[in-house]
C-alpha cells in the first residue's frame, strides 16, 4: 500500500480564519487509487492538484488552507467538491473541449498564391 506524505495546514497567526470545513469521505479503494495516480505520476498536473485538493479536505482541512496549499481559489475548490461528489474520481478530470486551428499567415499566403 502506498502512503502520501500530507503536509500540516500553515499556521496563520492571529488572524481570524474562515472556518468552513466540509465532510468528504473517501473510501479505502478511492484513497489508494488517488495515491497510485500521485505517486507515479500518471495524471496531468492540474488534476493532481484537484486530487491532493480532495485528500487534503478528506483529513479535514479547512478550504482556505486546502486552497493556499493547492494553490486554487477556494471558488474552484467549492466547484471541484462538487463534481467529486456527484461524479467521484472521474469527475476531477476536465472535460475534453478541442481548440480550433488557425492556419498561420504564411499558409495563407502560399494557398492565395497557389489558385492564380
Amino acid at each position: 500500500m502506498t502512503t502520501v506524505t500530507v503536509p500540516q495546514p500553515p499556521h496563520l497567526g492571529g488572524r481570524r480564519r474562515r472556518c468552513t470545513k466540509i465532510q468528504l469521505n473517501l473510501t479505502e479503494e478511492e484513497q489508494q487509487t488517488i495515491a497510485h495516480w500521485l505517486h507515479h505520476g500518471l495524471v496531468h498536473w492540474r488534476v493532481e492538484r484537484r486530487l491532493e485538493a480532495m485528500l487534503l479536505i478528506h483529513e479535514g482541512w479547512r478550504i482556505s488552507d486546502v486552497a493556499h496549499a493547492v494553490g486554487l481559489s477556494r471558488p474552484k475548490i467549492y466547484k471541484w467538491i462538487a463534481r467529486f461528489l456527484a461524479q467521484r474520481c472521474v469527475g476531477l478530470f476536465s472535460p475534453f473541449r478541442p481548440r480550433t486551428e488557425l492556419m498561420p499567415e504564411v499558409m495563407v499566403d502560399a494557398t492565395m498564391y497557389e489558385n492564380k
